[in-house]
């Protein structure tokens, strides 16, 4: 029996984009509201407790321990979030709550001073006509209308907009941009993408300066969209979405994708070679272009710490918009990764003087983009090298995962994929100059977990490939 808190810490947010036209599908949903929710007037009530016992399916089939997060407040349910999109509503909370005075659903209730949703999980009563019913994994699409552009106003939330707001140009770029991600997405459907030595699919991570968290190996969190900011098509625009981008390098090192091994090949120092490109500034010129970060500092630490430090230095002050909210953010950083204790003091002329001012010094070609905001410029230029790299690989028919300034891909397709970042990076900035390195993979055993899941998906791919050889041969006929 799974804890009360093992259930609230394994925890998602709900799923409303989980759809299936499957028959098996059709006849649990009717069944189930016709003898579990009965008697809602709401003329989307069906769709709403469909939305509900798919995810129910989804995280239950996925792993029975996993709960999910619901919130049990109207306001959530606003008409700009992203629920209103399909026409998940408010009332989803008298679903809920329906389903767990039926004995549908176990929960958790909320608690607003830990800053947690309610969780709910699928009772025995639910899992027994899953099984009923016979439902699998294979049963359950994504929705067609789950957007894979994001746009977000100056304070962080989605807005609601239609093409039509666009000018003709930018109606363009999103359909563009929409079309390019249904074929990537198609794509990463079809995959397999596990870490072998995980005994679970379920890992619990600290990324550096964060909290213990959870990450779900999952087939059902591999879709991949883009954010954008500031109410703009030309701020932001990075690729979110798969789990793999949750976990910390170390473990990223062991993802296969379809059964091997991967490397992954890093841009370096990605951001300040933009701005050296931008400016023509050629490292011939400009040396400082070739080893951003490598600067004395006063301090008693390693080189590979001193790296860390100015690296997250830079970004912070690309992004602030003054030299004192560049060294509050700083601050901030150095406490969450216990580096305080490198300095005398963590005060704004402390920090300037040993970290910042050499920083400036370095590179002094390009102290104008400093505190100026410029990083969310850079972050829509990444985007677009990311946004050719991955465009190009889809191409050749090889499946990578995005980060931000780096890209998983199989072991075997190393050279290739340099190749196309370094094509990529001059095709933006018409700069050749994109120093990469790989990072390989860490050699580990297969566990039975993992193995059964292999299985599985080769027998999906022979499957797969019968069919389209009949469909292919029934067409000839005809």
């Amino acid at each position: 029996m799974t804890s009360l808190t093992a259930r609230t810490e394994n925890s998602r947010r709900l799923d409303v984009w989980k759809w299936s036209d499957h028959p098996k599908v059709h006849l649990l949903i009717n069944d189930a509201y016709e003898y579990y929710f009965r008697g809602f007037k709401h003329p989307r009530a069906k769709q709403h407790v469909k939305v509900l016992l798919l995810d129910l399916f989804v995280a239950w089939n996925e792993d029975p321990t996993q709960s999910i997060g619901v919130s049990m407040r109207p306001s959530e349910y606003s008409k700009n979030s992203s629920y209103k999109k399909i026409f998940i509503t408010q009332f989803i909370i008298k679903v809920v709550k329906r389903a767990k005075e039926r004995g549908l659903i176990d929960s958790w209730e909320g608690q607003f001073d830990l800053e947690r949703v309610t969780r709910i999980w699928a009772s025995s009563l639910l899992i027994n006509l899953f099984k009923r019913y016979k439902l699998t994994a294979k049963h359950i699409i994504h929705n067609h209308q789950r957007p894979s552009i994001i746009i977000r106003d100056q304070n962080g939330d989605d807005i609601d907009f239609n093409d039509n707001d666009f000018s003709a140009d930018d109606q363009w770029l999103l359909a563009t941009m929409r079309d390019d991600l249904a074929k990537y997405n198609s794509f990463l459907e079809q995959s397999f993408i596990d870490i072998p030595s995980a005994i679970r699919r379920i890992l619990k991570v600290n990324r550096s300066g964060k909290q213990t968290t959870i990450v779900t190996i999952s087939d059902n969190q591999k879709y991949v969209y883009r954010v954008f900011n500031n109410d703009s098509l030309y701020e932001g625009g990075r690729f979110y979405g798969g789990w793999w981008q949750n976990l910390p390098k170390l473990i990223r090192q062991k993802i296969f994708i379809n059964c091997e091994p991967t490397v992954e090949i890093d841009f370096c120092g990605l951001h300040i070679n933009l701005l050296y490109a931008v400016f023509g500034l050629s490292p011939q010129m400009y040396p400082a272009r070739l080893t951003p970060y490598e600067i004395t500092l006063k301090i008693k630490t390693d080189k590979v710490t001193q790296r860390k430090i100015l690296k997250q230095l830079l970004l912070i002050s690309l992004n602030a918009k003054n030299d004192a909210t560049a060294l509050s953010a700083f601050r901030v950083w150095l406490t969450e990764n216990n580096l305080q204790n490198l300095f005398p003091n963590l005060k704004n002329a402390t920090l300037q003087s040993m970290c910042l001012k050499p920083l400036k010094q370095k590179h002094q070609a390009i102290i104008g983009a400093f505190a100026t905001g410029a990083g969310v410029s850079l972050m829509n230029a990444d985007s677009k090298i990311m946004e050719l790299i991955i465009n190009k690989a889809v191409q050749l028919g090889i499946l990578i995962l995005p980060m931000h300034d780096s890209v998983i891909v199989q072991e075997k397709h190393q050279n290739t994929l340099q190749t196309i970042m370094e094509n990529a990076f001059e095709a933006f900035s018409d700069d050749p100059f994109a120093p990469t390195k790989t990072t390989h993979p860490r050699h580990q055993n297969k566990t039975n977990r993992y193995l059964a899941r292999e299985r599985k998906w080769r027998e999906e791919q022979e499957q797969r490939k019968k069919t389209t050889t009949i469909t292919g041969i029934a067409a000839l006929i005809l």
